[in-house]
């Protein structure tokens, strides 16, 4: 699956969420002022509230779709449904993204849902069902594309990351698993050699100029597209598990990454018309590092719980092991990137 389409999506997909869970807030100016109360979720069914919230979803929803398919798609031929198998592309960070992403969508439908005062059992069906939808919708419009296809892992790791979400909200009424990404804004690659997959002839490039192709120029590009700076990770709350000791908010995180991803099966591209190989050994990264749960924080504002809800879904820097294949373990201070 070409890189810059499925990360274009995956951003779309954030951003609306985050839009949809904004305007069902009150203006900016009402959002400092407390003590109205605006921001906590309503203890009764409101009724003007899920008509509120239901008409800008769907709005946003559909006018999501329908710009993602006419800025993107139209572009492509189309064709009659069928499957394309992506399992091996990326080194599943792919997966992983798709994983994140339905899990932090369902979250913010079902927060959107208990703040209209939406039992918890109906808050959870509509959280459940907006994540899956927003991310099957894609997965849709792949199926009709001659470039791509409808893929079953990736519906997997949808259904994944909504299913984490709602079993542990379901069972436990909180999240004492979270699922979270970091990422930098890219790096300067420099010189290398590439090789003639043919005849084996060798050119010297740059290869920040293919980085760029795939990934970005720019920090929100990169941050969102760069499976190179990505980490995602699964962060566990001990003290919510009954071990008392420990600080509500501190959790300990596992991570995942890769480095030496410069295609999407193995890193060859055309330049000019000719097939060149970048022999750099893709590798996989793994993480442990202790980690901020911002909903262990009590916070005595509904603004600075709302905004807590979203700095939850980043890894913030704090040091880390790593082990990948090639290096062995290491130490890292401060990690910013992988």
């Amino acid at each position: 699956m070409i890189f810059s389409h499925l990360h274009s999506r995956r951003f779309l997909s954030l951003l609306t969420l985050v839009l949809v869970f904004f305007v069902h807030s009150p203006t900016w100016s009402q959002l400092w002022h407390d003590d109205l109360a605006l921001l906590e979720p309503d203890t009764t069914f409101n009724d003007t509230r899920v008509k509120t919230a239901m008409g800008i979803s769907g709005v946003v929803f559909v006018s999501s779709g329908v710009g993602l398919y006419r800025t993107w798609y139209s572009q492509f031929d189309q064709s009659s449904f069928h499957l394309f198998d992506d399992s091996r592309e990326w080194l599943q960070m792919d997966k992983a993204g798709h994983v994140f992403t339905t899990y932090f969508q369902s979250e913010m439908c079902y927060k959107s849902a208990r703040w209209t005062g939406m039992s918890q059992r109906g808050s959870l069906l509509y959280g459940a069902a907006c994540g899956f939808v927003l991310q099957g919708a894609v997965e849709v419009f792949d199926g009709f594309s001659d470039k791509w296809g409808f893929s079953v892992t990736d519906l997997a790791a949808n259904t994944l990351g909504m299913a984490a979400f709602v079993a542990q909200q379901a069972v436990w009424d909180d999240q004492r698993i979270r699922f979270k990404i970091s990422s930098r804004f890219g790096r300067d690659y420099g010189d290398v050699t590439i090789y003639d997959q043919i005849t084996g002839d060798s050119r010297v490039v740059d290869l920040s100029v293919r980085d760029r192709a795939l990934y970005g120029s720019n920090g929100p590009q990169r941050f969102i597209k760069d499976y190179n700076s990505q980490t995602y990770w699964i962060s566990i709350n001990p003290s919510r598990f009954g071990l008392e000791f420990v600080p509500q908010w501190l959790s300990i995180a596992v991570g995942y990454g890769a480095q030496g991803l410069f295609g999407g099966f193995e890193n060859t591209w055309e330049i000019d018309g000719v097939n060149y190989l970048y022999p750099e050994q893709r590798i996989r990264q793994f993480y442990l590092a202790p980690d901020i749960d911002f909903a262990g924080i009590q916070f005595d504002n509904h603004l600075l719980t709302t905004l807590g809800t979203l700095l939850n879904a980043y890894k913030w820097p704090t040091p880390a092991i790593e082990y990948n294949r090639q290096d062995g373990w290491s130490f890292h201070l401060l990690l910013l990137h992988n």
